[in-house]
C-alpha cells in the first residue's frame, strides 16, 4: 500500500478535543515503559524534549515517571497545546512541564538537550528528513532518543481492521484521523533510509508492536 499524505497539524479544535478525550492509555504507558528500559541512566536527572507534545499526555506522564527530570514540550498546534496546558495545570506540573510552539523545522529552536522523544510525528511531516536533522539541531552530544511512530499496513482492508480493532468505540472523528494516520505512517525499511541518509548510524528501528515502530540510540 503507497503512503497517502496527510495534514501536518492537527490545528481544527474540534480534531484536537476528540485527540486529547480519546483513551490513550495502553499505547502512551507503553510508550513510557519502554523509554524506562532504554533510557541510559545518566539521562533520568536531566531537561527531555518532547517533539510534537501533543496535549502533553506522555509528557505528564514521563514527569511523574522521572520525579528528577524537567519536560520542554513542543508542537506547531495551538489548540493542542491549550489543552495540553490545561492538564498540565490539572497535574500541578506547571513548574516541571513548559510547553512551546514550534513548527519544525525552525533554526531558531537551538536549546540542546540529553533527551530527545517523540510519539507519533513523523508520519505528519511533509517533509521526513525535518524529524531526523531537528534530532541533530537540538542533541546534546550525545543525546539519548527515542521515537515511536504508527506503521503502516499493507493494505486498507489491515487499516480498516487496526481501526475497528483499536477506536471501534471512540468518536468518528477519532476513527476518521487514526484511518489517516495510519495511512500516512512509514515502514520500517522506509524509516530506515530516512535514519541512514542523515547519518545518524547510532539509532535503531525496530517494530513494537502490530502498528508502532520504534527508533532509539544516541546521537552524537
Amino acid at each position: 500500500m503507497e503512503r497517502i499524505a496527510e495534514l501536518e497539524l492537527m490545528d481544527n479544535p474540534a480534531h484536537a478535543e476528540a485527540y486529547a478525550c480519546a483513551d490513550f492509555n495502553a499505547p502512551h504507558q507503553r510508550f513510557v515503559e519502554l523509554f524506562l528500559q532504554k533510557v541510559p541512566p545518566w539521562c533520568m536527572a536531566s531537561t527531555l524534549l518532547d517533539l510534537g507534545c501533543g496535549a502533553a499526555d506522555i509528557a505528564i506522564r514521563m514527569a511523574h515517571a522521572i520525579p528528577d527530570a524537567y519536560i520542554d514540550g513542543i508542537d506547531g498546534s495551538p489548540e493542542m497545546l491549550a489543552l495540553g496546558q490545561r492538564a498540565i495545570a490539572d497535574a500541578g506540573l506547571t513548574s516541571r512541564i513548559n510547553l512551546q510552539q514550534v513548527l519544525l523545522p525552525d533554526t531558531h529552536f537551538t536549546r540542546r538537550y540529553p533527551v530527545i522523544y517523540s510519539n507519533s510525528l513523523l508520519h505528519h511531516l511533509k517533509n521526513p528528513d525535518t524529524l531526523w536533522q531537528t534530532l541533530i539541531q537540538v542533541s546534546a552530544v550525545p543525546s539519548f532518543v527515542f521515537i515511536v511512530d504508527l506503521m503502516r499496513p499493507s493494505s486498507m482492508a489491515d487499516v480498516a481492521h487496526l481501526v475497528e480493532h483499536y477506536v471501534a468505540a471512540e468518536s468518528p472523528l477519532l476513527q476518521q484521523d487514526f484511518h489517516a494516520s495510519l495511512c500516512a505512517a512509514y515502514r520500517v525499511e522506509e524509516v530506515q533510509v530516512q535514519i541512514a541518509r542523515a547519518g545518524l548510524n547510532g539509532l535503531t528501528c525496530e517494530i513494537i508492536s502490530d502498528r508502532h515502530w520504534c527508533v532509539q540510540g544516541i546521537v552524537g
